[in-house]
C-alpha cells in the first residue's frame, strides 16, 4: 500500500515544476534522499514566516508525514490545498495522511476529488488502482475481531478490605453485657495471588456512520493463602455507535456474573449511553449516563440499583513522550431495593473524580498513571455501630503501570495500586496495596 502511495505521489509531483528557491530545493533533495527528519529540521523553523506558500506547505507536510507525524502534516496539506485546490500531489499526500490516521473515508474523498479534476489518463489509472486498495482497506475495517489472553501473579496486602485498625473497629461495635456484639473483627488478609484472563471483541461497520460492538471476557484471581477470597467473573456486552458530524452517540448493554470461592455471589446488569464530541483533532468531550442493577445471591439485603452520570475529557498534548491525558467528574446514587434498616444503611450518594494519562517513551514502552477520588455519603445511621453514626467515606486510589511490548503481540505489564478509604466509621477505614506482573498476548 505505502509503495503504491509513494509511486503515485512521485509521478504526480512531476507536474509541480522545479522549486523556486534554494531552501525548498534543498528540502526536496533531502526527501528524495529519504532524509525526512533533516527536511523537518530545515523547514519547521520557517513555518511562521512561510505558512501559506503552497510549495513550502507541501514539502513540510510530506516531511512530517514521512517522520510519522500525520497529525501535524494534515495542517500543512490543508494550507496547501486552500491555496491550490487542484494540486494533485498535495491531495494525494493528504490521502496518505488520512490513511495514516485511520481515516479511510477521508482518504477516499481526497482521491475522488482528484478524479473530479480530470487528471491525465496515466494519473487517472493510478488513482483508480489506489482507490481499489482503499476499498480493500475498507472491507478489512468493516469487520474487526480482536482477542487476548493474559496471565500473571502478584501480592495483595488487604484482600478482604478489612479495617486497618482492628482495635478501633472493634471498639465501634456495641457491647452486650461485658462482651462485644461480635466475636471479633477480621484482620487484613494479605496473600499472594495468580491472575488469568481472556477475552475478545468485535466491531461491525454497517455504514460509514453506524457500527455494532460486542465483547466478552473472563477473569480469575486465585489467592494462594486466602482461598475463600478467590473469585472469577464473566463479562459480556453489546452496543452500537452512530457517528455524527462533530462526534458520536453510543449505547451499551452489559452483564457480569461473579463467583466467590466457587459459589454464585453477584449478578450485575447495566445499560449505558454516551455522547462524545470531538474538540479539534486531538481532544474529545463526553457526557455519559449509566444504570446498574446489582443482585447478590446469598445477601439479598445488599441488592441495589445504581445510577451514575458525568462528563469526561481526554486529549493528546504537545510535548516530550507524546502525553495523553484524561479526566472525568461523576455523581450518582446507589439505593438498596429493601426498605428495612439493615439494608438502607448501605444506600448512599456519591461524587467522584478520575484523572490519568500515558507517556510513550518509545514504540514499545509506555507508562500509565491514574488517580481517583470518591466521596460517599450514606442515607441512614449505621445500626450496629456505637452512636449510630451516618457513615461518610472518602476513598483515594492511585495506580501506576508499565506496558512493555517486548515481542510482537506480547506485552509485559507490571503494576502497583494503592487504595485508602478514610471513614468516620472505623469498621470501614482501611488501606490496601496491590502489586502485580502480567503477561498479555494479543491475537
Amino acid at each position: 500500500m505505502r509503495l503504491k502511495l509513494l509511486t503515485l505521489a512521485t509521478l504526480l509531483a512531476t507536474s509541480t515544476g522545479v522549486m523556486a528557491d534554494e531552501v525548498l530545493q534543498q528540502a526536496e533533495s533531502l526527501l528524495a534522499g529519504q532524509k525526512a527528519a533533516d527536511a523537518v529540521a530545515l523547514l519547521a523553523p520557517l513555518e511562521d514566516e512561510r505558512a501559506g506558500d503552497p510549495d513550502y506547505d507541501y514539502l513540510l507536510g510530506q516531511a512530517l508525514l514521512e517522520t510519522g507525524d500525520p497529525s501535524n502534516a494534515v495542517f500543512a496539506f490543508e494550507r496547501c490545498l486552500t491555496a491550490q485546490p487542484e494540486n494533485g500531489p498535495c491531495r494525494v499526500q493528504m490521502a496518505r495522511t488520512h490513511l495514516a490516521m485511520g481515516e479511510t473515508a477521508n482518504a477516499r474523498a481526497e482521491l475522488e476529488t482528484i478524479q473530479a479534476y480530470n487528471p491525465p489518463a496515466q494519473v487517472q489509472e493510478l488513482v483508480s488502482k489506489f482507490l481499489g486498495a482503499v476499498s480493500v482497506r475498507e472491507k478489512q475495517e468493516k469487520r474487526q475481531l480482536r482477542a487476548y489472553a493474559q496471565a500473571g501473579a502478584g501480592f495483595d496486602s488487604n484482600a478482604n478490605s478489612a479495617a486497618s485498625d482492628t482495635a478501633a473497629a472493634l471498639s465501634a461495635l456495641p457491647t452486650i453485657g461485658n462482651a462485644r456484639a461480635s466475636a471479633g473483627i477480621p484482620a487484613p488478609a494479605d496473600s499472594s495471588f495468580i491472575n488469568a484472563a481472556a477475552g475478545g471483541s468485535f466491531a461491525y461497520r454497517h455504514t460509514p456512520k453506524l457500527t455494532s460492538l460486542g465483547d466478552i471476557g473472563f477473569n480469575l484471581r486465585s489467592y494462594l493463602d486466602e482461598s475463600d477470597l478467590s473469585y472469577h467473573t464473566l463479562d459480556a456486552g453489546i452496543g452500537t455507535g452512530y457517528q455524527l458530524a462533530t462526534g458520536q452517540v453510543s449505547g451499551r448493554l452489559s452483564v457480569q456474573k461473579m463467583w466467590l470461592d466457587g459459589d454464585d455471589y453477584r449478578d450485575v446488569t447495566a445499560i449505558s449511553g454516551q455522547y462524545q464530541r470531538d474538540l479539534g483533532m486531538t481532544a474529545q468531550l463526553a457526557f455519559f449516563l449509566q444504570a446498574n442493577q446489582l443482585r447478590y445471591n446469598a445477601m439479598s439485603n445488599r441488592d441495589s440499583d445504581r445510577f451514575t452520570g458525568g462528563v469526561a475529557w481526554s486529549g493528546a498534548l504537545e510535548g516530550s513522550y507524546s502525553p495523553v491525558v484524561y479526566s472525568s467528574l461523576y455523581t450518582g446514587a446507589d439505593t438498596t431495593t429493601s426498605n428495612n434498616g439493615l439494608s438502607t444503611q448501605f444506600s448512599n450518594n456519591f461524587t467522584g473524580l478520575r484523572a490519568g494519562g500515558t507517556l510513550s517513551f518509545s514504540e514499545t514502552l509506555r507508562l500509565n498513571g491514574s488517580l481517583s477520588y470518591e466521596k460517599r455519603q450514606y442515607d441512614t445511621p449505621q445500626l450496629l455501630i456505637v452512636g449510630n453514626p451516618v457513615r461518610d467515606d472518602n476513598q483515594w486510589d492511585i495506580g501506576l503501570s508499565l506496558a512493555w511490548k517486548w515481542k510482537p503481540g506480547l506485552t509485559l505489564q507490571p503494576g502497583y495500586t494503592f487504595t485508602s478509604t478514610n471513614s468516620n466509621t472505623p469498621l470501614y477505614d482501611y488501606d490496601r496495596h496491590l502489586v502485580s506482573v502480567d503477561l498479555r498476548y494479543d491475537l
